[in-house]
């Protein structure tokens, strides 16, 4: 897929809710013809408790809303939740929005795989810190 410009700015948690709803809706139509569940549900889930600790960033294509980016208000270089709509993976905006936000660590699941996978492209390295489901990276 061809590179698409990426804008990374604020977004007031009301609004990333409502993107949240709206793109529960549009996996649910999705995984229901294929049948299985889907690895981005959680990253869609409402955790108020969680979002109080959060700065949002809306992630951004062609003036629309794309995706997002959670970082901790207590970490601006941690990265706690990425999602962008998958219509637009692979269009270089995860890898603008990373830099963008100087994120320098994060965790991901080892069982998704195309996500280790861009992590590993985008110069971050798996710690030897272990978990038993969890790869924690740092920027090389």
């Amino acid at each position: 897929m061809q590179a698409i410009a990426c804008e990374v700015k604020k977004i007031d948690i009301p609004d990333l809710l409502v993107f949240f709803a709206k793109e529960r809706k549009k996996l649910t139509e999705y995984y229901k013809v294929q049948g299985e569940y889907p690895e981005d549900w959680d990253l869609l889930q409402d955790n108020s408790n969680e979002l109080a600790l959060m700065d949002a960033y809306g992630l951004y294509a062609c003036q629309s809303l794309v995706g997002f980016c959670l970082v901790p208000v207590y970490d601006q270089t941690l990265l706690s939740r990425v999602y962008i709509q998958p219509e637009r993976r692979r269009s270089g905006i995860g890898s603008q929005a990373l830099s963008f936000l100087g994120i320098k660590s994060l965790g991901c699941l080892k069982t998704n795989t195309s996500a280790v996978d861009f992590y590993l492209r985008n110069g971050f390295v798996i710690t030897p810190k272990y978990s038993p489901h969890i790869h924690y990276f740092e920027k090389s």
